[in-house]
């Protein structure tokens, strides 16, 4: 069996803590709270960081209403919505999209990439008869 690797790190109650400045980027255990802090060289104590215990469940909370905003050429309808509901997202009056085959075709239109062909033609010297 392979023999196994233990890491440990510095660790200490939260007033042992308080009068600490870590080398940066260190990782300290704190005793008191069962917590971690990161150091950054400078800040004493370090930065604590949560449990997961502590951190709010996801999905959690209530969504009120709901709008949005959309760039010109887009229009957006049933806003905002609340409760329940769906919002619409659609073209503007005058607006629309092309698949990248369109697009490449449409391509083609664009005057910057027309070949010109510019002919001189000369008529010679005028002469009064």
């Amino acid at each position: 069996m392979a023999k196994a690797t233990v890491l440990r790190l510095r660790r200490g109650t939260t007033a042992e803590h308080t009068s600490f400045t870590g080398a940066q980027s260190e990782v300290t255990h704190n005793t008191s709270t069962g917590r971690l802090h990161l150091h950054d060289g400078t800040t004493q104590g370090g930065i604590p960081l949560a449990r997961l215990d502590e951190l709010p469940d996801a999905g959690s909370g209530t969504v009120t209403s709901v709008d949005l905003s959309a760039p010109e050429g887009f229009d957006v309808s049933s806003q905002p919505v609340t409760g329940s509901g769906a919002l619409t997202f659609t073209f503007a009056n005058g607006y629309q999209a092309f698949t990248t085959a369109e697009s490449e075709r449409l391509e083609l239109l664009d005057p910057s990439k027309v070949m010109k062909l510019e002919t001189t033609i000369d008529y010679g010297t005028l002469t009064d008869v």
